[in-house]
């Protein structure tokens, strides 16, 4: 499972997913790297604690950026599994959720 994130404001950040990155100090951004924990619309508090904020330049002039959710890819290994519960249950009867299905911890 892949996700793309790119650089937000902490405002941005509460409304939104949040990848919290593995600590690469020499690492400059735009990199591919591991995500250590997601936050689901986290609050600003909660992002400082779980080490998501990071020094940038936000679109609105704030210095304070997180990275927040832009789109996910899954490869044809989940796209079968998919179709085999598809071909298993029939037709999905609420939406498949990146968040509540995929990210949510256990």
């Amino acid at each position: 499972f892949t996700a793309l994130g790119h650089p937000s404001s902490l405002t941005i950040g509460t409304g939104h997913g949040v990848f919290v990155l593995d600590p690469a100090p020499d690492a400059p951004q735009g990199l591919v790297r591991e995500c250590a924990q997601f936050l689901h619309k986290p609050s600003v508090e909660a992002m400082r604690a779980a080490g998501a904020v990071f020094r940038g330049r936000a679109a609105d002039g704030t210095e304070e950026q997180v990275y927040s959710d832009s789109s996910f890819y899954f490869d044809a290994g989940v796209m079968d599994a998919l179709c085999q519960y598809y071909d298993e249950h029939g037709e999905f009867e609420c939406e498949v959720d990146a968040y509540g299905d995929f990210l949510m911890p256990c």
